[in-house]
């Protein structure tokens, strides 16, 4: 596979690099810089999956929506530049798919990371750090709202700490990643492949039905009510776990003041929670507030 993305990257002038990462469903490589001035690029190449790779659904958010490179270039959000359809070595499988990306400056943390880390060196991110986080990843997606866009998979693996440098209005900057989930407002899709991650899934797109920019909401909220109000172990975090608890009533009971704020984006029904803007507008007042619960740790995720 690396030969035939470095033949497709060849006639676009981009030179492939060593591997930074990969995960279940996709693999990132770097791009040979240019020169000293170039900008820092990734390539995402999607794996062979029988009911994604190369299908139209996959593909919609990359080629149906104009000017979507222009969307994600926002702060708080990563910037896509194209996509590619990359040639199997083998003609009977279909072509995979690969997108060129913003790549991360050094130093740079997912949510879970940087949970994760502080963890094991017996320290604990504060509530105010991620309500921190969740701000900038809501002026992201307020962006993709205002274009009638739904990311439908915000979780901590996909907010990134761009670099302890970096810093806007005494804050870390953060952004969103990762728009294969991404869909148009009002779409109804097909097929019975629930895309996203359960745990922090709205109703409405766990029983897939048509696309709600409101489940983002839901989705954003979703982490600090599992970071705050109840720690899932490791080996409970079962599809079936997470399923069981799609209606329920989940909402934060053992911080009143939080609670005021927070529960209405948990409502089950999408059109009783807030918009992103207001979302903003009120983690923009908890952070300015001396509300005492911020300061207290995270159990985790």
């Amino acid at each position: 596979m690396r030969a035939q993305v470095a033949r497709e990257l060849g006639r676009n002038a981009l030179v492939l690099g060593s591997v930074l990462g990969q995960g279940g469903m996709s693999i990132v490589y770097g791009i040979v810089p240019h020169d000293d001035n170039a900008s820092p690029l990734a390539l995402k190449i999607e794996k062979a999956h029988p009911d994604k790779t190369g299908t139209p659904e996959l593909e919609s958010i990359y080629h149906t929506v104009p000017g979507f490179s222009a969307i994600t270039n926002h702060p708080h959000l990563g910037r896509y530049f194209h996509s590619y359809h990359i040639a199997a070595a083998n003609d009977e499988k279909p072509p995979q798919l690969a997108h060129l990306l913003q790549k991360m400056p050094e130093g740079s943390k997912t949510l879970t990371q940087l949970i994760v880390e502080r963890k094991k060196s017996n320290g604990r991110m504060t509530i105010r750090e991620l309500v921190q986080a969740l701000l900038h990843t809501a002026k992201g997606l307020a962006q993709l709202h205002q274009h009638n866009l739904a990311h439908r998979d915000v979780k901590p693996g996909n907010i990134m700490q761009v670099s302890m440098a970096e810093v806007e209005e005494g804050l870390f900057r953060w952004l969103l990643n990762d728009y294969d989930t991404v869909r148009k407002q009002g779409e109804v899709l097909e097929g019975n492949l629930v895309s996203g991650t359960i745990k922090y899934m709205s109703p409405e797109q766990f029983y897939n039905r048509s696309v709600e920019v409101q489940s983002d909401v839901y989705s954003l909220t979703k982490i600090l009510y599992w970071c705050i109000e109840e720690y899932v172990a490791a080996s409970d975090r079962t599809y079936e776990y997470f399923a069981g608890h799609i209606l329920d009533e989940k909402k934060i009971t053992t911080r009143r003041e939080l609670a005021k704020i927070i529960n209405p984006m948990l409502e089950t029904d999408p059109g009783e929670r807030p918009p992103i803007a207001r979302v903003i507008e009120q983690f923009e007042a908890l952070l300015k507030s001396d509300l005492q619960e911020l300061n207290a740790p995270l159990l985790g995720l």
